[in-house]
């Protein structure tokens, strides 16, 4: 009498993480194609001055919706396969992390939205907060393909590390705009650099934590 072997439960073991993934990229194609050059015009602003204005893409609320979900689907994902080591992997815990990534993310906004208060230059805040989406965008779309690395691969010690400096270098990114836009004296270094680390270091390492705890044994039955 054979018995079967139950096989473990990995990304690659279970087929919603190839779905997911493929929602993922249908989500950013239809931001691209209802918001011309959204996603793909984004990595022409990497290096542009925060004062330049982009006027020429229209924002539909359609494109809007398509691409903040794929943000989020990139970043819940990507936290839960450079986090994830062992046991299960499943459909659940992911919907739990994206939870916790969709509430980071609508607080980022708000944030955003609150900018201009704080530096009191209006026009400024609204031109950088283009940019900020934009390197958003960018950073989510260098992302996915290590995704599918990882998703096919596992999670190896170099994949980890890319993320790591990809990280680091889309808060690098977000610093230098930041200093371009609102850089006027000293005493405006110490407020970006607060601004900096609230709205974008501390986030990622929430999110980071937030998902070792939803991956940790109190929440095993997920």
């Amino acid at each position: 009498m054979s018995t079967s072997i139950p096989l473990i439960s990995s990304p690659i073991s279970e087929p919603w993480t190839a779905w997911i993934l493929l929602l993922l990229l249908l989500l950013g194609g239809m931001a691209n194609v209802l918001q011309p050059d959204s996603v793909v015009g984004s990595f022409a602003t990497i290096l542009t001055k925060p004062e330049r204005q982009y006027t020429d893409t229209q924002r539909t609320v359609l494109g809007q919706i398509c691409i903040h979900l794929f943000q989020i689907g990139t970043l819940g994902m990507a936290y839960y396969l450079f986090c994830f080591r062992s046991g299960d992997f499943t459909l659940a815990r992911y919907g739990v992390i994206l939870l916790m990534v969709a509430m980071i993310y609508g607080l980022k906004l708000l944030i955003m939205l609150l900018v201009s208060y704080t530096f009191q230059l209006q026009k400024r805040c609204a031109s950088i907060t283009v940019h900020y989406e934009n390197l958003l965008c960018v950073f989510c779309c260098a992302l996915y393909p290590l995704l599918l690395v990882m998703q096919s691969g596992g999670t190896t010690l170099l994949l980890r590390t890319l993320v790591i400096i990809l990280a680091g270098a889309y808060v690098l990114l977000l610093a230098f705009k930041y200093c371009r836009a609102y850089l006027q004296s000293p005493m405006a270094l110490i407020n970006i650099l607060l601004f900096t680390l609230t709205l974008d270091v501390l986030p990622l390492l929430v999110g980071y934590y937030g998902t070792e705890y939803i991956l940790s044994q109190s929440l095993v039955q997920l």
